[in-house]
């Protein structure tokens, strides 16, 4: 008599892999049928103990696990085994590059990548954040852009990545905007021979910024715009007379305002 048994008889195709059947004979056999053409058993013959490997053509792409039969034939005694296989679906893939970015006061854009399997969609719980594209499917790039922050506290918000189908659980960002700094020291100077009636104040800034308005014509301020931080120097024209006078300058951040 031939000796003829196979293992195992059940097996599960997950994420590509390729289980493989082993053959006990001292005899020929055969593969005589595989019920369904997504699946491929190699080789297709052979003789003696062997190995056999299964394999799944493409991913099963329902919601669903799917199955398939490979019957084996013992050539001599044309006695059968039949292994039992089941599909099953991709395993939900969706993740972020990264679960936090930051970005600059005066705004702009940054991108994290998505790793997904499925189709997605993102969304930014704040008005001033926003997420290109919305939606999605497998991997992709996702650009997170922030408008200008002219306030003086940081800000954040959460940009959310979830499936469509609900298949996996959904991803959160946080996004951190940095505050505006615009610091002006002294915020009061006073000006008069004794220093040429000229001074300086320092202005400390994140943000571009300019000189909107002085409220005097016998005062100037130079440099009257600029980005960052400045040196800025205050001199008064001649005075008639002994009476005191005094003036305002206006200092504008690009969104926001500041006087002294």
């Amino acid at each position: 008599s031939v000796s003829f048994t196979v293992m195992p008889q059940t097996v599960t195709i997950q994420d590509g892999s390729t289980p493989t059947v082993n053959i006990q004979t001292d005899g020929e056999w055969f593969v005589s049928m595989v019920t369904e053409s997504w699946l491929t058993a190699t080789p297709m013959s052979g003789k003696g103990n062997s190995s056999l490997t299964l394999k799944a053509n493409g991913e099963n792409n329902t919601k669903t696990a799917r199955s398939a039969q490979v019957v084996i034939t013992e050539r001599k005694t044309q006695q059968t085994c039949v292994v039992n296989v089941t599909q099953q679906p991709p395993t939900p893939v969706l993740q972020a590059a990264t679960n936090a970015v930051e970005i600059a006061s005066t705004g702009t854009e940054t991108t994290v990548s998505v790793i997904a399997n499925m189709t997605w969609m993102a969304s930014a719980d704040q008005s001033w954040c926003t997420v290109t594209p919305s939606t999605g499917s497998g991997n992709s790039s996702l650009i997170i852009s922030a408008q200008p922050n002219g306030s003086d506290k940081i800000r954040t918000a959460k940009v959310t990545i979830s499936a469509l189908d609900g298949s996996a659980p959904a991803v959160t960002i946080t996004v951190t905007q940095s505050a505006t700094l615009f610091n002006i020291t002294p915020q009061s100077i006073t000006l008069n021979q004794t220093n040429g009636n000229t001074a300086t104040v320092a202005l400390t800034t994140t943000a571009e910024w300019s000189v909107t308005s002085i409220s005097e014509s016998w005062l100037s301020v130079t440099p009257a715009s600029g980005n960052g931080n400045a040196t800025l120097t205050l001199k008064a024209g001649a005075i008639s007379g002994r009476s005191q006078r005094t003036a305002t300058v206006t200092l504008k951040e690009k969104y926001s305002a500041k006087t002294y």
